[in-house]
């Protein structure tokens, strides 16, 4: 099986042709924002450079790390950008339309344990590949 790259892909496709538990965009962009970009204000709220964004997402559909080197926050925004841009273009989505109610129901779950036991009830009826990187951006996401 051969990869079309990470945008083009759906999820299960492009990992079981990598062969890794993970998309490497996803865990590339998380590093560098988890390393330089926590205390950055506006991170997924300020826009990216889309020069930057399309030279990075390119580098990445031919199986290469372009933030291997990054050594600072310089273009932090488009880093954070190509993120929301993969999460945007998976197909399908992690989260399927046939969920986006049950999760719109558990936004206004009061109880704190509650939510958690359905939150990971909803997580659980996902495919693998979808639980895995949900589980994986909550966690950068709780940082």
């Amino acid at each position: 099986m051969v990869s079309r790259g990470q945008f083009a892909s759906p999820l299960d496709e492009h990992l079981a042709a990598t062969r890794r538990p993970l998309p490497l965009v996803l865990t590339a962009c998380v590093r560098v924002i988890a390393t330089y970009g926590l205390r950055h204000q506006g991170i997924f709220r300020v826009s990216g450079s889309q020069v930057e964004m399309q030279s990075l997402r390119a580098a990445f559909d031919r199986g290469l790390d372009p933030l291997s080197n990054v050594r600072d926050a310089s273009d932090i925004n488009s880093v954070a950008g190509l993120l929301k841009l993969y999460l945007r273009e998976l197909r399908p989505p992690l989260l399927p339309p046939s969920q986006l109610d049950r999760l719109t129901r558990l936004a206004a779950v009061p109880d704190e344990q509650q939510f958690k036991q359905r939150m990971r009830e909803l997580v659980a009826a996902l495919p693998t590949s979808s639980a895995l990187v949900l589980r994986y951006l909550f966690a950068h996401l709780a940082q």
